[in-house]
């Protein structure tokens, strides 16, 4: 009965568990999936980085641009440098695209 208990607890869900689900869905092709999978790991932990990013590049592909804003802003708050290089990338493309909100460009160059 206590084993159980461990499992249970060790089997809660949590952020970095739902990011890793959906960035394999995202893999195999099912975005739908893998959306859902990012904002729920977003949800959970809004200081998961990689989930805002994943979800932000996700939505940008989808041609969500504006929708995706607030997570690569988010995103650019990694201590990873490869990896904030790539989200900086992806703001300066959509403050080429129609409709992107102006204050992207600015921060695309931070």
């Amino acid at each position: 009965m206590r084993r159980k208990a461990v499992l249970r607890e060790e089997e809660e869900e949590n952020s970095e568990r739902w990011n890793d689900w959906a960035a394999m869905q995202h893999a195999l092709g099912f975005a739908e999936q893998a959306e859902i999978g990012f904002r729920k790991a977003f949800e959970l932990d809004s200081s998961n980085l990689q989930a805002a990013a994943n979800l932000g590049g996700m939505l940008v592909t989808r041609g969500c641009p504006v929708e995706a804003t607030p997570f690569l802003l988010a995103a650019l708050n990694t201590a990873d440098a490869p990896q904030r290089a790539a989200v900086q990338n992806v703001i300066s493309q959509i403050s080429k695209m129609n409709g992107a909100p102006a204050p992207v460009a600015a921060l695309a160059k931070t």
